[in-house]
C-alpha cells in the first residue's frame, strides 16, 4: 500500500510541477448582471512559502492555471493567486467571486488598494466568525465584488489544503449565483430525501422479511446522504467550519463507510459464502479495510501517525477498489434475473463516476474537469434505481412466499385430512380399549361380588354340618340359600347399570330398605358368626328410599364385605335411615382401620368419577361402591382410625317423607323433557340424540333391565309415583330448550 501511495505522489507531482515561464496579469471583463465567461484563464498563481504574507509584488512571476479543473499546484504546497476584474458596462454591477471550497487548511482574499499599493485583507480562514457569515451567506467562501463603469479591481489570494489544491472560482451577479445555490441545495435535498426513504424502506423490507441485506443496504444509503452532504460543503457551512481537521475526518470517514457497507451488502444479497467463496473472501477483505481505513482516520487525529494528504490518497485509493467492485456486484446480481438491472445501472455509474473524480483530481489528465456537483444526480439516480430494485426484489419475495404459502396451506389441508383420520382411528381405538376395560371391570366387580354369595353358601354348608338337623336349622338353610340367590340375581342385574358401553342406566323404584337389608343380614350373619364377628343391623320397618335395588344392595354388600374382611374381631355395626329428603346407610366395624393415604384420596373425591392412581391400592369393592355413588348421585365420608372405621353413604331419596301414586299418563304429561314409555313401546335402540327415553317396567329383573338398558337411559319400575321425577339422575336427563340451556351455561 505505501508503495502505491508513494507511487501515486510522485505521479502528481510530475503532472502539477509549476511551469517556469511567467505570465502578465490579465483583466476579466465584467458585464452588470452576466456570469464571468471563465475565470481560470484570468487567474496566475505561483508558491510561496507557509508565512509569506501576500503583496502586489508576487504577481511578477505568476503562471497561468494548466488545469481545466482549476487546480494550483501540489497538494500541501502555499500558494498565492491574483485575479484582476473590470467592470465593462455602462452601469453599476455587482457580483460574487466564490472560491466553489467550504474548507480548507488555509484560506485568504485580499484587495489591492490602489492609492497605496498594498494589500488589505477581506476574509481569511483564521477569522472564524468572519468565516461563517460567509458560509451562511453564500454557501462558500466568497466575497462580493462592487465596481462602477470602468472601474478596475485586484484581489489576492493565498491558499493551502492538505486535501486538495482544487479551487474552482467563478464570479456571477446576484440572481444567477441564488439560483444556482437554490438549485443546489435542492439537490443536496432530493438525494438526502431519497436515502432516508430507501434507509425507511429497507428497515421495513427487513422487519417483514428478516432479511439482513437490506439493513447493510439502508446504512450504506445512509452513509452516502452524509457524505453528500460532505462534498456538496453543506457539512462544513452549517456546523464543521469551525473545525476543518473534523471536517477532513467526517469526510474521509463517510466515504469509508459508504464503501465497506456496500461490500457487506453484496456479501449478504449474493450470498457469496456459499455461491462465490472466492469472491467472498475478496469481500470480506475489503470490509476489513474498511474498518482498518475508519479506525486509522479516528486514530491519525491525536495520534499524526500518517500526513492528512497520505491519509487522503490511501481513503481514495479505498474507495476507487469499492468503486470499480460495485459494477462487478452489479453484473453478479443481474445474472440472478432481470429485475436487478436498476441496480446494476445504479452501482455501475456511482462507480463509474467515483474512478472519473478520481482520475480527475489527480490532474494526470488537465483537460478532465472536476465538478463535486455531479454527485447529487448520480447520487439521487442511486437512490432511485437502489429504491426500485428493492422494491422489484420484495416483489419477488412476496410472490414467493405466496406460492409457499399456497404449497403450505396444500400440504397443511393434506395433513389436517391424515390428523383427522388418525384422530378417528384413535378414537375407535380408545373407544375399543374403554369397552374392554368395561368389560373386564364388569368381570372382576362381578367375580368379586360373587364371592360374597360363595361365603354365605360355605358358611350355610358349615352350620348345616355342625347343627342339629331340625326344622328351624332347614328353615335357616332355605332362608339363607334364597337371599344368596336373590342377591345373586342383584349382582348379574346390576352389571348392566355398571358395564353399560352405551351409556348411563339406573333402574328407580321404591324399594323396601327393611327388605334389602334384611336378605344382606341373612347372607353376611353367617359369615360373621364363622369368624367371630358380631353383626349389628338397624333399619326401622316401613322405611322406603327411591333407589335402584340390585345397585343399592350390591353398594351396602361391598360396605360389609369390606367391613367383615379386615375385622378380626369384634362388630360391624349397620344402620340404614331416611333424614329428611336424604336416605343414610352407615357401616362402622372395630377392625385394624384404612390406610391414611386411601381414607384421605376416597374423601376428596366423593361423589365424582375420578380415576384412582393404580398404586394407592383401591380395591374392586371400593371401585363398585365409588361408581354405584356417582351413578346415584350420592356421596360418602369416611372416619377411620386404629380403632375401626366408619363409613356413610348419603343418597337422595324424594320419597322419604312419602310418595304420589301416579300413572304413565300424568308422568309424560308432568315432564314433556322426557320421552316416558312402556317398556313394550320403547324403540328397540336407545337414540344418540333429542330427547331422553324412560321406559316403564312392572320389574327391575336382570333380563329386563337388559332390554331396557338398549332402549333408554332409565328404567322406573312400578307402582309409579310422581317423586320420580324428582330424582337428580331422571332430573338431569331432561331436556332443556336452547336458551335455557345457553343461560344456564
Amino acid at each position: 500500500m505505501s508503495r502505491v501511495v508513494a507511487f501515486l505522489l510522485a505521479v502528481m507531482a510530475c503532472a502539477l510541477a509549476v511551469p517556469s515561464a511567467a505570465d502578465t496579469l490579465p483583466t476579466i471583463e465584467l458585464v452588470p448582471g452576466e456570469a464571468a465567461a471563465s475565470v481560470r484563464e484570468g487567474i496566475r498563481f505561483r508558491e510561496i512559502g507557509p508565512d509569506a504574507a501576500p503583496s502586489p509584488e508576487m504577481i511578477e512571476g505568476m503562471v497561468p492555471v494548466r488545469h481545466s479543473s482549476t487546480q494550483f499546484g501540489r497538494v500541501g504546497e502555499t500558494v498565492v493567486g491574483a485575479l484582476r476584474f473590470r467592470n465593462v458596462g455602462d452601469r453599476q454591477g455587482r457580483w460574487i467571486l466564490s472560491t466553489g471550497r467550504g474548507t480548507v487548511d488555509h484560506f485568504s482574499i485580499y484587495q489591492v488598494n490602489p492609492a497605496s499599493g498594498r494589500a488589505e485583507a477581506l476574509l481569511t480562514s483564521t477569522d472564524i466568525p468572519a468565516m461563517g457569515r460567509s458560509l451562511g451567506n453564500y454557501q462558500s467562501m466568497a466575497i462580493e465584488i462592487d465596481l462602477a463603469p470602468g472601474q478596475q479591481v485586484t484581489y489576492l489570494f493565498k491558499f493551502r489544503d492538505l486535501v486538495s489544491s482544487w479551487m474552482p472560482f467563478s464570479v456571477k451577479p446576484y440572481g444567477s449565483f441564488f439560483r444556482e445555490r437554490r438549485g443546489n441545495i435542492a439537490m443536496v435535498a432530493a438525494v438526502a430525501g431519497g436515502s432516508l426513504m430507501l434507509i425507511l424502506v429497507g428497515a421495513l423490507a427487513f422487519a417483514s422479511t428478516g432479511r439482513r441485506e437490506f439493513l447493510w443496504l439502508a446504512a450504506a444509503e445512509g452513509a452516502f446522504a452524509f457524505n453528500t452532504l460532505y462534498a456538496e460543503g453543506y457539512a462544513t457551512i452549517f456546523v464543521l467550519y469551525r473545525w476543518p481537521d473534523i471536517a477532513a475526518v467526517f469526510g474521509e470517514f463517510t466515504r469509508s463507510l459508504f464503501g465497506l457497507l456496500m461490500m457487506q451488502f453484496g456479501r449478504a444479497f449474493l450470498d457469496t459464502r456459499n455461491t462465490l467463496p472466492r469472491f467472498d473472501r475478496f469481500l470480506r477483505m475489503m470490509v476489513w479495510l474498511g474498518i482498518a481505513m475508519i479506525a486509522l482516520t479516528a486514530i491519525n487525529i491525536p495520534a499524526g501517525l500518517l500526513a492528512e494528504s497520505t491519509l487522503h490518497q490511501v481513503g481514495w485509493l479505498y474507495l476507487l477498489a469499492a468503486a470499480v467492485t460495485m459494477p462487478v456486484l452489479g453484473v453478479l446480481a443481474l445474472r440472478r434475473g432481470s429485475i436487478y438491472l436498476p441496480l446494476f445501472l445504479a452501482w455501475s455509474s456511482m462507480g463509474a463516476y467515483i474512478v472519473y473524480m478520481t482520475v480527475a483530481i489527480t490532474g494526470i489528465f488537465p483537460s478532465l474537469p472536476v465538478s463535486w456537483h455531479w454527485i447529487g444526480p448520480i447520487g439521487l439516480f442511486e437512490c432511485l434505481m437502489a429504491t426500485l430494485t428493492l422494491a422489484l426484489h420484495l416483489r419477488t419475495l412476496y410472490a414467493a412466499r405466496i406460492d409457499a404459502d399456497r404449497r403450505a396451506h396444500s400440504a397443511l389441508l393434506e395433513k389436517l385430512a391424515l390428523s383427522e383420520e388418525a384422530a378417528r382411528l384413535a378414537d375407535d381405538r380408545a373407544r375399543a380399549l374403554s369397552e374392554v376395560r368395561n368389560r373386564d371391570r364388569l368381570l372382576q366387580g362381578s367375580a368379586h361380588d360373587t364371592r360374597h354369595v360363595l361365603h354365605a353358601l360355605n358358611s350355610a354348608v358349615h352350620f348345616g354340618r355342625n347343627s342339629p338337623a331340625t326344622m328351624a336349622a332347614a328353615s335357616d338353610l332355605v332362608s339363607l340359600l334364597e337371599a344368596s340367590a336373590r342377591h345373586l340375581e342383584d349382582i348379574i342385574a346390576s352389571s348392566v347399570s355398571i358395564g353399560n358401553r352405551d351409556g348411563r342406566f339406573l333402574a328407580l323404584g321404591a324399594s323396601d330398605l327393611a327388605h334389602v337389608i334384611s336378605s344382606l343380614t341373612e347372607i353376611y350373619t353367617p359369615i360373621g358368626l364363622r369368624a367371630g364377628i358380631d353383626l349389628d343391623v338397624r333399619c326401622l320397618q316401613g322405611e322406603q328410599a327411591l333407589v335402584d335395588e340390585a345397585l343399592f344392595a350390591r353398594m351396602v354388600s361391598n360396605l360389609l364385605n369390606n367391613a367383615v374382611k379386615f375385622t378380626c374381631s369384634g362388630r360391624v355395626e349397620l344402620s340404614c335411615e331416611n333424614q329428611g329428603e336424604h336416605l343414610q346407610i352407615s357401616v362402622t366395624d372395630t377392625g385394624r382401620g384404612m390406610p391414611d393415604g386411601l381414607a384421605s384420596w376416597l374423601n376428596d373425591h366423593a361423589g365424582d368419577a375420578t380415576s384412582p392412581p393404580d398404586d394407592l391400592g383401591v380395591g374392586t369393592g371400593w371401585r363398585a361402591i365409588r361408581e354405584i355413588v356417582e351413578l346415584m348421585h350420592g356421596s360418602y365420608t369416611i372416619d377411620t382410625d386404629p380403632r375401626g372405621t366408619q363409613v356413610t353413604v348419603i343418597l337422595p331419596n324424594p320419597i322419604a317423607c312419602g310418595l304420589t301414586p301416579a300413572t304413565l299418563p300424568e308422568l309424560a304429561a308432568r315432564q314433556p323433557g322426557l320421552h316416558i314409555v312402556g317398556l313394550e313401546h320403547a324403540p328397540a335402540h336407545r337414540p344418540a340424540e333429542g330427547m331422553a327415553t324412560i321406559v316403564v317396567a312392572d320389574d327391575a329383573g336382570a333380563e329386563k333391565r337388559v332390554d331396557a338398558a338398549a332402549r333408554a337411559r332409565a328404567l322406573l319400575v312400578t307402582p309409579l309415583c310422581r317423586e320420580m321425577l324428582d330424582h337428580p339422575y331422571v332430573a338431569g336427563l331432561v331436556s332443556k330448550p336452547a336458551a335455557s340451556a345457553l343461560s344456564t351455561t
